[in-house]
């Protein structure tokens, strides 16, 4: 081999080596956001069980590290959800029965918020009515056609007990669903 053909073959493997280290991140870096795909719901603590008055709804905020594509975004409100406690605080805590939903309108996404006297959900947006219990109020009821598709969707809960503080809280496993159809169905 001469010394030409060498220094060509040394400055060949000098040129792939960096060829392949500046290209790896950049590849990484554009693939990253097929990798990270959703995990599915995830569990929020979000209040103490002895906070929630009985048979009085109350909205709480979902905050969260918010991640699109490349971007995260720390501490944004990524949902929000309503809570009525319905019973007393049994002997045994895990027994207090709660209502949970999202305060997404099933309709079409709007907010959904308590009426003034707290008796009854309303989406402001196109007066959808609901039920402390998730349940739409009938079009005869309301005197006109409630434009929701479904019941408010319910999110499933966990009274769980603080290790350290050795409080109650609610954890809620809290999701988005598909808005118009008739049956809750999550959004992968």
């Amino acid at each position: 081999m001469t010394r030409r053909k060498l220094l060509k073959s040394i400055c060949t493997l000098i040129s792939l080596f960096w060829i392949a280290a500046i290209s790896s991140p950049v590849v990484k870096f554009i693939l990253s956001p097929l990798k990270n795909k959703n995990e599915g719901p995830k569990k929020y603590r979000l209040v103490h069980l002895s906070q929630l008055k009985i048979n009085s709804p109350e909205q709480f905020n979902i905050v969260s590290d918010h991640r699109d594509a490349w971007m995260v975004t720390p501490n944004e409100t990524v949902g929000r959800v309503w809570m009525t406690r319905t019973s007393e605080i049994a002997e045994n805590p895990k027994e207090t029965t709660i209502r949970v939903f999202s305060a997404v309108c099933p309709h079409l996404g709007c907010t959904i918020q308590s009426t003034s006297d707290k008796k009854s959900m309303v989406c402001p947006c196109h007066k959808g009515m609901f039920h402390l219990d998730g349940e739409p109020i009938s079009n005869k009821k309301l005197g006109y056609k409630n434009p929701t598709p479904r019941s408010m969707d319910s999110l499933n809960y966990e009274i769980i007990k603080d290790e350290k503080s050795e409080e109650w809280w609610i954890e809620v496993e809290y999701q988005k669903f598909k808005l118009g159809p008739t049956t809750k169905t999550p959004l992968s």
